[in-house]
């Protein structure tokens, strides 16, 4: 199902003691440098602030996109590979257009996404799977194989926007929650997920 991420951090950590990368549960908000580096990649940290962040200090909304929405960049802190990069909320949004009921697919719970054209089992799409979530609170997870939300790199006041899956919504929610990240492909002119 992949690891779960808080909005903005480098480093996501797993979902339970079957994952090799279990965090460590830190009461938070913590320092934004102290939190990003990897020394520090296996924590959570939980937040009951009023902004329900991570970081002390208020947010940052630049953290996984320095660019605009139509022209995003990639920062330093985007967890995606080289050439990759976390989706906008435009991105997001084309892609929610059509998708399958809840299927399984090698093993996982989750839905099929096939953007602009219906959804069918011989059209493109892409699978998301229902990786569940980490509480921004308490740091507790919940919702594996039945539901799951993924981080776009837009913010939302203090909030960022997110794919909402089983409503298949964009939504937004706490930047201190422990959610999934889908990269996309830049090519020169059209993002593929």
């Amino acid at each position: 199902y992949g690891k779960l991420y808080q909005w903005g951090r480098k480093y996501g950590q797993g979902y339970d003691s079957n994952d090799a990368s279990v965090p460590s549960i830190v009461r938070g908000p913590e320092d934004f440098y102290t939190a990003q580096q990897e020394s520090n990649s296996n924590k959570f940290y939980t937040s009951m602030n009023l902004d329900f962040d991570w970081i002390y200090g208020g947010s940052k909304s630049y953290l996984w996109n320095s660019g605009t929405e139509e022209n995003p960049i990639k920062t330093e802190y985007d967890p995606c590979p080289d050439g990759w990069r976390v989706p906008t909320y435009i991105e997001l949004d084309a892609l929610k257009a059509n998708y399958s009921s809840l299927t399984t697919s090698n093993g996982q719970n989750g839905y099929w996404f096939s953007g602009s054209k219906s959804y069918s089992e011989s059209v493109n799409s892409i699978f998301l799977s229902a990786a569940g979530e980490r509480l921004s609170g308490d740091g507790s997870a919940g919702g594996r194989g039945n539901y799951g939300r993924y981080w776009s790199s837009s913010p939302y006041y203090n909030d960022t926007y997110c794919l909402n899956l089983g409503l298949n919504v964009l939504d937004y929610f706490h930047r201190a929650s422990g959610y999934s990240v889908r990269c996309v492909q830049t090519t020169d002119e059209v993002a593929e997920l």
